[in-house]
């Protein structure tokens, strides 16, 4: 079987965007670029982006999450200075609005 990234590109189906949340951080852009290189198309989101994402505003959430099939997020519990069960809140938000658990 041949897994190269040009095989895998080649053979990967183009899904709804892949939501990237904290693009501009650490590991966001690299995990964008290796989605990109496949095919899949990629909703880069931060707080800066055009459609933006704020933990702590959940009103931002819906905006940027719609659509989106599936959703790579890196989050640390002290980015919202609270425990870390704040985050299971933003995960069933993701999944009642259709984003996939992967």
């Amino acid at each position: 079987m041949n897994t190269s990234p040009q095989s895998v590109a080649q053979s990967t189906p183009v899904v709804s965007p892949v939501a990237v949340i904290g693009a501009t951080g650490k590991t966001g852009p690299r995990v964008a670029a290796g989605l990109e290189a496949r095919r899949i198309t990629v909703r880069r989101l931060s707080r800066t982006s055009a459609t933006p994402f704020l933990w702590e505003e959940e009103g931002t959430w819906e905006a940027a999450l719609e659509a989106s099939s599936a959703a790579y997020v890196a989050f640390h519990p002290t980015v919202l200075g609270r425990p870390p069960t704040t985050f299971a809140s933003r995960a069933n938000h993701a999944a009642a609005q259709g984003v996939c658990e992967r």
